[in-house]
């Protein structure tokens, strides 16, 4: 019997190169100390799954998605920004790429889309960055990023998880009305995202946060990006929302 052959989309004996991805979660489901180390650590192997450019220091992207790291965040609202957070009040936290030019304007958008949306914006953060952890060709186009946190300040049917959906479609449609450069990463009160246009080695290497010994959560979703069709961004590194 003559085994029916199906176009294929590439040559698999010959072409080999693909993204690596992964994920560690929690059996427990609740957050645990070693999930995001080992995380990285699973994310660093993935190194020969992406391609580096001509620097030979700045990768195709990285980035890892996990549960928002509550106690962690909960911390430096206290400390930095002296709001109380009570331990059950839900909050949501925007993960965005903006510009030094374009910052007051994002941070005035959200905000006013924010209230209109019924939500409190609690804090605006400049995430600490290690920018000496990055490759020439990124550092040259690395973006201001900040995260933004909101609390609900009007009760509505709808959930958490709805309702920061369409605040974050709400700020994505200034941004391309008014032909901005910012991109949101993530807004969400579940799950944060921080990527870049790195090497999967030099993630935790460039968000300080991540190597923090409170960010403790119970999942966490890695990428190594190798681009074949589409020119490497911050905003194209994954994972994506």
């Amino acid at each position: 019997m003559v085994k029916e052959k199906i176009y294929p989309l590439v040559d698999e004996s010959v072409f080999h190169e693909a993204c690596g991805t992964g994920f560690i979660v929690a059996h427990s489901g609740k957050p645990e100390k070693r999930i995001l180390p080992l995380a990285l650590k699973a994310l660093h192997r993935l190194a020969h799954r992406g391609a580096i450019s001509a620097d030979n220091e700045t990768g195709d992207g990285a980035g890892i998605l996990t549960d928002i790291p509550r106690s962690f965040f909960r911390e430096i609202l206290k400390e930095d920004f002296k709001v109380k957070v009570q331990f059950r009040r839900p909050f949501g936290v925007a993960m965005v790429f903006t510009t030094r030019r374009e910052f007051q304007w994002f941070e005035e958008t959200a905000k006013q889309k924010a209230k209109e949306n019924g939500f409190k914006t609690l804090a605006v953060r400049k995430v600490p960055v290690n920018e000496n952890a990055l490759g020439k060709t990124a550092r040259k186009f690395q973006p201001l990023i900040v995260q933004l946190f909101f609390t609900v300040a009007r009760k509505e049917n709808r959930s958490l998880e709805g309702r920061l959906y369409l605040l974050r479609k709400s700020i994505e449609k200034e941004i391309r009305e008014k032909k901005k450069k910012s991109y949101i990463c993530s807004l969400s009160s579940e799950t944060i995202v921080y990527k870049g246009l790195m090497t999967s080695t030099q993630l935790d290497c460039y968000y300080t946060d991540l190597t923090h010994k409170k960010y403790i959560v119970k999942l966490a979703l890695f990428h190594e990006r190798f681009s074949t069709n589409t020119q490497s961004t911050w905003a194209m590194a994954q994972p994506f929302r």
